[in-house]
Protein backbone atom coordinates (compact mmCIF):
# COMPACT_ATOMS: atom_id res chain seq x y z
CA UNK A 1 0.00 0.00 0.00
CA UNK A 2 2.65 2.45 0.55
CA UNK A 3 4.34 1.86 -2.38
CA UNK A 4 1.22 2.70 -4.78
CA UNK A 5 0.72 6.04 -2.23
CA UNK A 6 4.39 6.90 -3.23
CA UNK A 7 4.15 5.87 -7.15
CA UNK A 8 1.02 8.38 -7.42
CA UNK A 9 2.86 10.99 -5.15
CA UNK A 10 5.42 10.86 -7.95
CA UNK A 11 3.25 11.03 -10.72
CA UNK A 12 1.49 14.20 -9.43
CA UNK A 13 4.77 15.66 -9.08
CA UNK A 14 6.08 15.22 -12.96
CA UNK A 15 2.14 16.24 -13.61
CA UNK A 16 2.49 19.64 -11.30
CA UNK A 17 6.26 19.95 -13.30
CA UNK A 18 4.63 20.03 -16.33
CA UNK A 19 1.99 22.05 -15.99
CA UNK A 20 3.74 25.55 -16.18
CA UNK A 21 5.48 24.37 -19.08
CA UNK A 22 4.99 25.49 -22.86
CA UNK A 23 6.56 22.85 -25.60
CA UNK A 24 8.72 24.53 -27.96
CA UNK A 25 6.99 24.49 -31.78
CA UNK A 26 9.88 21.94 -32.81
CA UNK A 27 8.06 19.58 -30.62
CA UNK A 28 5.05 19.65 -32.41
CA UNK A 29 3.95 16.42 -34.82
CA UNK A 30 2.30 15.51 -37.42
CA UNK A 31 2.11 12.08 -39.19
CA UNK A 32 0.85 11.36 -42.52
CA UNK A 33 -1.50 7.88 -42.46
CA UNK A 34 -2.75 5.81 -45.16
CA UNK A 35 -2.21 3.01 -46.71
CA UNK A 36 2.30 1.86 -47.36
CA UNK A 37 1.85 -0.01 -50.40
CA UNK A 38 2.71 0.80 -53.78
CA UNK A 39 -0.19 2.16 -56.02
CA UNK A 40 -0.46 1.42 -59.80
CA UNK A 41 -0.57 4.36 -62.17
CA UNK A 42 -4.24 6.12 -62.44
CA UNK A 43 -5.07 5.09 -58.87
CA UNK A 44 -5.85 6.96 -56.35
CA UNK A 45 -4.14 7.14 -53.20
CA UNK A 46 -6.31 8.41 -50.00
CA UNK A 47 -4.45 9.65 -47.31
CA UNK A 48 -4.88 11.81 -43.99
CA UNK A 49 -3.12 14.41 -41.61
CA UNK A 50 -3.04 13.88 -37.92
CA UNK A 51 -1.76 15.50 -34.88
CA UNK A 52 1.18 12.65 -34.10
CA UNK A 53 0.78 13.53 -29.97
CA UNK A 54 1.42 9.64 -29.54
CA UNK A 55 4.89 11.14 -29.25
CA UNK A 56 4.98 12.92 -26.30
CA UNK A 57 6.11 16.63 -26.51
CA UNK A 58 8.93 17.06 -24.34
CA UNK A 59 9.18 19.52 -20.95
CA UNK A 60 11.58 20.88 -19.32
CA UNK A 61 10.83 18.48 -16.11
CA UNK A 62 9.63 15.40 -17.55
CA UNK A 63 7.17 14.15 -20.43
CA UNK A 64 3.78 15.40 -21.24
CA UNK A 65 1.50 15.22 -24.29
CA UNK A 66 -0.43 18.34 -25.74
CA UNK A 67 -3.48 17.19 -27.70
CA UNK A 68 -3.29 19.32 -30.55
CA UNK A 69 -5.88 19.42 -33.63
CA UNK A 70 -4.74 20.11 -37.48
CA UNK A 71 -5.87 23.33 -38.00
CA UNK A 72 -5.56 23.23 -41.96
CA UNK A 73 -2.62 21.49 -44.65
CA UNK A 74 -1.07 24.35 -45.64
CA UNK A 75 0.84 22.84 -48.98
CA UNK A 76 1.51 18.93 -50.00
CA UNK A 77 3.95 18.21 -53.02
CA UNK A 78 5.17 15.68 -54.48
CA UNK A 79 8.75 15.86 -55.54
CA UNK A 80 9.40 14.31 -58.25
CA UNK A 81 6.25 15.29 -59.82
CA UNK A 82 4.95 11.74 -61.12
CA UNK A 83 1.64 12.37 -59.36
CA UNK A 84 -1.19 15.16 -58.57
CA UNK A 85 -1.90 15.68 -54.99
CA UNK A 86 -5.19 17.56 -54.00
CA UNK A 87 -6.02 18.63 -50.33
CA UNK A 88 -9.37 18.43 -48.76
CA UNK A 89 -9.69 19.45 -45.36
CA UNK A 90 -7.10 17.13 -43.16
CA UNK A 91 -7.38 14.73 -46.27
CA UNK A 92 -5.14 14.33 -49.27
CA UNK A 93 -5.58 11.92 -52.73
CA UNK A 94 -2.73 11.18 -54.57
CA UNK A 95 -3.23 10.48 -58.35
CA UNK A 96 0.09 9.40 -60.03
CA UNK A 97 0.72 9.76 -63.53
CA UNK A 98 3.71 7.49 -63.79
CA UNK A 99 6.03 4.99 -62.71
CA UNK A 100 9.03 5.75 -60.29
CA UNK A 101 10.06 6.71 -56.28
CA UNK A 102 9.26 10.07 -54.84
CA UNK A 103 8.86 11.63 -51.37
CA UNK A 104 5.31 13.39 -50.62
CA UNK A 105 6.05 16.91 -48.77
CA UNK A 106 3.13 18.17 -46.01
CA UNK A 107 2.76 21.69 -44.75
CA UNK A 108 0.53 21.68 -42.28
CA UNK A 109 -0.40 24.46 -39.34
CA UNK A 110 -0.79 22.75 -35.95
CA UNK A 111 -1.62 24.81 -32.58
CA UNK A 112 -0.29 28.12 -34.53
CA UNK A 113 2.78 26.44 -35.68
CA UNK A 114 3.73 25.14 -39.12
CA UNK A 115 4.79 21.66 -39.47
CA UNK A 116 6.33 19.84 -41.70
CA UNK A 117 6.48 15.97 -42.68
CA UNK A 118 7.89 14.00 -45.36
CA UNK A 119 6.67 10.88 -47.09
CA UNK A 120 8.16 7.93 -49.10
CA UNK A 121 5.73 7.53 -52.33
CA UNK A 122 6.37 4.28 -54.55
CA UNK A 123 4.61 3.88 -58.12
CA UNK A 124 4.44 0.70 -60.11
CA UNK A 125 2.92 -0.39 -63.19
CA UNK A 126 1.33 -3.29 -62.60
CA UNK A 127 2.73 -6.53 -64.80
CA UNK A 128 -0.44 -9.03 -63.41
CA UNK A 129 -4.25 -8.49 -62.53
CA UNK A 130 -6.26 -11.53 -60.59
CA UNK A 131 -9.82 -11.45 -61.38
CA UNK A 132 -11.39 -13.20 -58.52
CA UNK A 133 -14.39 -14.99 -60.07
CA UNK A 134 -17.76 -12.82 -61.29
CA UNK A 135 -20.18 -12.46 -58.25
CA UNK A 136 -23.59 -11.47 -57.49
CA UNK A 137 -24.94 -8.23 -55.31
CA UNK A 138 -27.67 -7.99 -52.97
CA UNK A 139 -30.21 -5.62 -54.07
CA UNK A 140 -28.51 -2.94 -51.67
CA UNK A 141 -24.81 -3.85 -52.48
CA UNK A 142 -23.72 -6.18 -50.03
CA UNK A 143 -22.36 -8.84 -51.68
CA UNK A 144 -23.52 -12.43 -51.97
CA UNK A 145 -21.02 -14.92 -50.72
CA UNK A 146 -20.49 -17.74 -53.11
CA UNK A 147 -18.79 -17.22 -56.18
CA UNK A 148 -20.36 -17.57 -59.71
CA UNK A 149 -17.13 -19.18 -60.75
CA UNK A 150 -16.28 -19.15 -64.44
CA UNK A 151 -17.35 -20.67 -66.43
CA UNK A 152 -20.33 -19.08 -64.72
CA UNK A 153 -24.41 -18.30 -64.99
CA UNK A 154 -25.58 -15.40 -64.20
CA UNK A 155 -29.92 -14.69 -64.19
CA UNK A 156 -30.70 -11.12 -66.17
CA UNK A 157 -31.73 -8.05 -63.98
CA UNK A 158 -28.79 -9.47 -61.18
CA UNK A 159 -26.18 -6.82 -60.54
CA UNK A 160 -22.54 -8.59 -60.46
CA UNK A 161 -19.43 -7.44 -60.04
CA UNK A 162 -15.54 -8.46 -60.83
CA UNK A 163 -13.10 -8.46 -58.04
CA UNK A 164 -9.38 -8.33 -59.11
CA UNK A 165 -6.52 -7.60 -57.40
CA UNK A 166 -3.42 -6.03 -59.26
CA UNK A 167 0.35 -7.44 -58.85
CA UNK A 168 3.83 -5.83 -59.43
CA UNK A 169 5.81 -8.99 -59.51
CA UNK A 170 4.71 -10.36 -55.86
CA UNK A 171 3.75 -6.69 -54.21
CA UNK A 172 -0.05 -6.23 -53.99
CA UNK A 173 -0.95 -2.75 -55.17
CA UNK A 174 -3.04 0.52 -54.23
CA UNK A 175 -5.83 0.63 -57.48
CA UNK A 176 -8.45 2.53 -55.61
CA UNK A 177 -10.50 4.32 -58.51
CA UNK A 178 -9.05 2.65 -61.58
CA UNK A 179 -10.37 0.28 -63.73
CA UNK A 180 -8.22 -2.19 -65.39
CA UNK A 181 -10.90 -4.35 -66.63
CA UNK A 182 -12.18 -4.05 -70.26
CA UNK A 183 -16.51 -5.89 -70.22
CA UNK A 184 -17.42 -6.64 -73.66
CA UNK A 185 -20.17 -7.74 -74.86
CA UNK A 186 -24.46 -6.09 -75.39
CA UNK A 187 -25.34 -8.53 -72.46
CA UNK A 188 -24.44 -6.07 -69.40
CA UNK A 189 -23.95 -2.32 -68.70
CA UNK A 190 -20.89 -1.25 -67.31
CA UNK A 191 -21.41 -0.11 -63.58
CA UNK A 192 -18.81 1.84 -61.01
CA UNK A 193 -15.18 0.94 -59.93
CA UNK A 194 -15.21 0.00 -56.11
CA UNK A 195 -13.63 -1.71 -53.26
CA UNK A 196 -10.41 -1.07 -50.72
CA UNK A 197 -7.23 0.42 -51.18
CA UNK A 198 -5.57 -3.01 -52.38
CA UNK A 199 -8.47 -5.15 -53.61
CA UNK A 200 -10.53 -2.93 -56.96
CA UNK A 201 -14.17 -4.13 -57.76
CA UNK A 202 -15.45 -3.32 -61.34
CA UNK A 203 -19.53 -3.64 -60.73
CA UNK A 204 -21.92 -4.48 -63.66
CA UNK A 205 -25.68 -5.33 -64.35
CA UNK A 206 -26.75 -8.48 -66.26
CA UNK A 207 -29.69 -6.38 -68.91
CA UNK A 208 -30.22 -9.47 -71.24
CA UNK A 209 -29.30 -13.07 -72.05
CA UNK A 210 -26.01 -13.31 -73.65
CA UNK A 211 -22.18 -13.96 -73.34
CA UNK A 212 -19.87 -11.10 -71.70
CA UNK A 213 -16.16 -11.23 -71.36
CA UNK A 214 -14.20 -9.41 -69.23
CA UNK A 215 -10.50 -8.72 -70.17
CA UNK A 216 -7.68 -6.77 -68.15
CA UNK A 217 -5.11 -4.37 -70.50
CA UNK A 218 -1.67 -5.12 -68.07
CA UNK A 219 1.01 -6.59 -69.34
CA UNK A 220 0.36 -10.08 -68.47
CA UNK A 221 -3.18 -10.43 -69.96
CA UNK A 222 -6.09 -13.01 -68.32
CA UNK A 223 -9.74 -12.84 -69.44
CA UNK A 224 -12.94 -14.64 -67.79
CA UNK A 225 -16.28 -14.87 -69.58
CA UNK A 226 -19.44 -15.90 -68.31
CA UNK A 227 -23.09 -16.27 -69.93
CA UNK A 228 -26.52 -14.50 -68.46
CA UNK A 229 -29.64 -16.34 -69.00
CA UNK A 230 -33.17 -15.70 -68.82
CA UNK A 231 -34.78 -16.25 -65.63
CA UNK A 232 -37.20 -19.47 -67.49
CA UNK A 233 -34.40 -21.45 -68.07
CA UNK A 234 -33.93 -22.00 -64.72
CA UNK A 235 -35.38 -25.14 -64.41
CA UNK A 236 -33.67 -27.07 -60.53
CA UNK A 237 -32.35 -26.10 -57.08
CA UNK A 238 -29.43 -27.25 -54.92
CA UNK A 239 -28.60 -26.69 -51.22
CA UNK A 240 -24.98 -26.42 -50.09
CA UNK A 241 -25.32 -27.37 -47.01
CA UNK A 242 -23.27 -26.92 -43.56
CA UNK A 243 -20.34 -29.67 -42.55
CA UNK A 244 -21.21 -31.89 -40.13
CA UNK A 245 -22.71 -29.61 -36.78
CA UNK A 246 -20.70 -30.57 -33.03
CA UNK A 247 -22.57 -29.85 -29.90
CA UNK A 248 -20.68 -27.94 -27.84
CA UNK A 249 -17.96 -26.54 -30.25
CA UNK A 250 -19.70 -25.85 -34.09
CA UNK A 251 -23.37 -25.23 -33.39
CA UNK A 252 -24.30 -22.82 -36.17
CA UNK A 253 -23.39 -22.63 -39.69
CA UNK A 254 -24.83 -21.56 -43.04
CA UNK A 255 -26.43 -23.06 -45.74
CA UNK A 256 -26.81 -21.88 -49.36
CA UNK A 257 -29.89 -22.15 -51.94
CA UNK A 258 -28.58 -22.55 -55.58
CA UNK A 259 -30.42 -22.27 -58.48
CA UNK A 260 -29.49 -24.41 -61.14
CA UNK A 261 -29.70 -25.05 -64.95
CA UNK A 262 -28.87 -28.91 -65.15
CA UNK A 263 -26.42 -29.25 -63.08
CA UNK A 264 -24.64 -25.78 -63.12
CA UNK A 265 -25.06 -22.62 -60.66
CA UNK A 266 -26.82 -19.50 -61.37
CA UNK A 267 -26.27 -16.68 -59.60
CA UNK A 268 -29.54 -15.27 -59.51
CA UNK A 269 -30.98 -12.12 -57.38
CA UNK A 270 -34.52 -12.32 -58.69
CA UNK A 271 -35.86 -15.23 -56.28
CA UNK A 272 -36.74 -15.40 -53.35
CA UNK A 273 -36.36 -18.50 -51.56
CA UNK A 274 -38.23 -20.65 -48.24
CA UNK A 275 -36.36 -22.53 -46.36
CA UNK A 276 -38.20 -25.27 -44.01
CA UNK A 277 -36.31 -27.45 -41.07
CA UNK A 278 -38.15 -30.70 -41.34
CA UNK A 279 -36.13 -31.93 -37.85
CA UNK A 280 -37.14 -29.22 -35.77
CA UNK A 281 -36.34 -31.66 -32.69
CA UNK A 282 -32.44 -31.59 -34.21
CA UNK A 283 -32.17 -27.96 -35.04
CA UNK A 284 -33.32 -25.03 -35.96
CA UNK A 285 -33.27 -21.68 -37.88
CA UNK A 286 -31.09 -18.43 -36.76
CA UNK A 287 -32.93 -15.66 -37.80
CA UNK A 288 -30.22 -13.19 -35.36
CA UNK A 289 -27.56 -14.97 -37.06
CA UNK A 290 -28.70 -14.34 -40.63
CA UNK A 291 -27.78 -11.29 -43.03
CA UNK A 292 -29.76 -9.20 -43.19
CA UNK A 293 -31.85 -10.49 -40.10
CA UNK A 294 -34.66 -11.81 -40.95
CA UNK A 295 -38.54 -12.52 -39.96
CA UNK A 296 -38.62 -15.88 -39.16
CA UNK A 297 -39.72 -18.63 -36.55
CA UNK A 298 -37.06 -21.58 -35.77
CA UNK A 299 -38.91 -23.92 -38.64
CA UNK A 300 -39.54 -21.71 -41.73
CA UNK A 301 -38.05 -18.55 -43.26
CA UNK A 302 -38.80 -16.66 -46.60
CA UNK A 303 -35.36 -15.13 -47.88
CA UNK A 304 -35.86 -11.81 -50.15
CA UNK A 305 -34.40 -11.36 -53.51
CA UNK A 306 -30.93 -11.09 -53.17
CA UNK A 307 -29.94 -13.28 -50.57
CA UNK A 308 -29.62 -16.99 -50.90
CA UNK A 309 -27.97 -17.64 -47.32
CA UNK A 310 -29.41 -18.93 -43.97
CA UNK A 311 -28.22 -19.87 -40.33
CA UNK A 312 -28.88 -22.89 -39.05
CA UNK A 313 -28.59 -23.78 -35.07
CA UNK A 314 -27.98 -27.76 -34.04
CA UNK A 315 -29.97 -28.50 -30.58
CA UNK A 316 -29.40 -32.42 -30.69
CA UNK A 317 -27.97 -35.13 -31.83
CA UNK A 318 -29.69 -36.91 -35.32
CA UNK A 319 -30.21 -36.11 -38.65
CA UNK A 320 -31.05 -32.41 -39.44
CA UNK A 321 -33.03 -32.51 -42.41
CA UNK A 322 -33.50 -28.71 -44.29
CA UNK A 323 -35.97 -28.13 -47.31
CA UNK A 324 -35.53 -25.11 -49.73
CA UNK A 325 -37.57 -24.17 -52.68
CA UNK A 326 -37.47 -20.90 -54.82
CA UNK A 327 -40.99 -18.92 -54.55
CA UNK A 328 -42.97 -19.08 -57.30
CA UNK A 329 -41.80 -22.22 -58.88
CA UNK A 330 -42.39 -25.86 -58.48
CA UNK A 331 -38.73 -26.12 -57.96
CA UNK A 332 -37.15 -27.37 -54.07
CA UNK A 333 -34.49 -29.52 -52.88
CA UNK A 334 -33.53 -31.42 -49.57
CA UNK A 335 -30.29 -31.69 -47.55
CA UNK A 336 -29.09 -33.83 -44.95
CA UNK A 337 -26.40 -32.59 -42.07
CA UNK A 338 -25.67 -34.31 -39.08
CA UNK A 339 -25.08 -33.01 -35.70
CA UNK A 340 -22.28 -35.15 -33.54
CA UNK A 341 -21.96 -35.14 -29.96
CA UNK A 342 -19.29 -33.49 -28.58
Amino acid sequence: MRRGRRSCWALLLILASCAGDEAHPNDYTIAIEGPRASVAPLARLGLFVVDACAAPVRCTSGLCCTSQTIDRIVSAKVDPPIAVVTISGGDLELVPREAGDANLEVEAELGGVLVRETRAVRVREPDRLAIDGVRAHRPYGEQIGDACLPPALMQSGTRGYLPFRAYAGDELLVTSGWQPIALSGDAIRLGAVGGDATHGVVTFDAVRPGVATAATNVATPSSVSFEIIDASTIDGLRILPAPDFVLGRTERAEIGLVPLIGERDVCADTFARVVVIESPEVCAIDPVQSWPALDATETQATLPEGVRRIAIRAKSVGDCRVRGGLVGTPFGAVATMRVLGS
